[in-house]
């Protein structure tokens, strides 16, 4: 089990350092737990910054209202393995906006996680979005907030459309890592460069 979650609880996870916490992004959270009285928002966060996880917390309890901010469960920062072992409790993994994710995506794909992206709402490249074309499953990009959500929360409720993601994504993440290309383009930048 989670800490602060109840057994049989649906997790949402927002792998994300606080910063990337917009106030726009609210209204997709909040949607998504006022939908699913069984969703838990599990968000990890930097315990040398108690006043920023304060402050975060008071914003959603006025921007989603106190009965979908008491399902925000917050962790202190992980070592590595313990990171994954949280990950891999979650039933889906959304990419925040404006700001996306990046590594943490790499490691949720690595344990096969679906992760809803809204690359149209980010305002600095869609990594996500972009990992998923190079796996050639874009079925969980979303073209706007309300797709997203409705994404989101068929993910929680339907078992059968998370676990087709899931293989999905288990079938294909090879293609993300070890890509020789990439070394050579980086390799060839690095020597026009320099």
């Amino acid at each position: 089990g989670l800490h602060g979650v109840e057994w049989g609880a649906r997790v949402v996870l927002v792998p994300q350092s606080m910063q990337k916490f917009h106030p726009a992004f609210d209204t997709v959270l909040g949607s998504v737990l006022s939908s699913d009285e069984a969703a838990y928002l599990v968000i990890v966060y930097e315990s040398k910054k108690p006043l920023w996880k304060s402050r975060l917390m008071e914003r959603f309890v006025s921007s989603m209202g106190p009965d979908a901010a008491s399902r925000i469960v917050f962790i202190p920062s992980l070592e590595p393995a313990d990171f994954f072992r949280l990950a891999n409790l979650a039933d889906v993994v959304i990419d925040p906006f404006p700001f996306g994710g990046g590594v943490t995506s790499l490691e949720c794909f690595a344990l096969c996680k679906p992760i809803v992206t809204m690359p149209t709402r980010q305002t600095v490249p869609a990594l996500t979005a972009g990992m998923y074309a190079k796996m050639g499953y874009e079925a969980l990009v979303a073209g706007s907030e309300e797709e997203g959500v409705e994404m989101v929360k068929r993910l929680l409720r339907d078992e059968s459309f998370r676990a087709v993601a899931a293989e999905e994504i288990c079938s294909r993440k090879h293609l993300l890592y070890g890509d020789d290309e990439v070394v050579r383009e980086f390799e060839n930048w690095l020597e026009s460069t320099l």
